[in-house]
């Protein structure tokens, strides 16, 4: 099964109630129009227990993991949930909002869902992924003079991987599907994204 494609980044707010044990979302959407998309996973070093002078048990866990992504924009609306940036209006001239990055800027932690497109013996299929808990980096800013050709300006991003607040403390999430619009309905009702994008 070779991937071919990535689209259809998700995001949610990610909630815990420690009283249930649940994990819960809410203020979803789509971050853009997916570029790009790698998930690394850090597992820890074979911890070997050795007995009668031999390995008698193995044991290696999950130790976090970065996302790296790339989508072709950012909205206001994006950089104001899950970056945490305030608006605020713009004082003189013709009016307007500003979007306001500082000291006080909360980033929340959210669920994060992507589409994986993929091609088993030439049918396509669409793997969804989900890591139930992440939190993103501060946003870069670049841009580059236009010359003779247009050089394509996207929005690179960066995020931690961490596990859930579930007892089974989980971190990753995916299913495969013949239909993409199964795909979707999987991530925004696993996230309670209330409508598909």
């Amino acid at each position: 099964m070779a991937g071919i494609g990535v689209r259809r980044p998700f995001y949610a707010k990610y909630d815990y109630n420690p009283a249930g044990g649940q994990v819960m979302y809410r203020d979803g959407g789509v971050f853009g129009k997916a570029v790009s998309f790698t998930a690394n996973i850090n597992m820890s070093g074979d911890n070997i227990l050795y007995a009668d002078d031999a390995p008698a048990e193995v044991d290696t866990f999950f130790s976090g993991g970065t996302l790296d992504m790339t989508v072709d924009d950012l909205s206001d609306t994006v950089k104001q949930e899950v970056f945490g940036a305030k608006v605020q209006p713009v004082t003189g001239g013709s009016g307007g909002t500003e979007l306001i990055f500082d000291e006080s800027q909360v980033i929340p932690d959210i669920g994060f869902g992507v589409i994986i497109t993929k091609s088993i013996r030439g049918v396509i299929a669409y793997r969804a992924v989900i890591f139930p808990k992440v939190k993103m980096n501060q946003i870069s800013t670049e841009a580059a003079t236009k010359g003779e050709q247009i050089t394509w300006q996207t929005q690179a991003l960066t995020g931690m991987i961490l596990r859930d607040d579930t007892e089974t403390h989980m971190w990753k999430r995916e299913a495969t599907f013949t239909r993409e619009g199964d795909a979707i309905q999987y991530i925004v009702s696993t996230l309670n994204i209330p409508m598909v994008i």
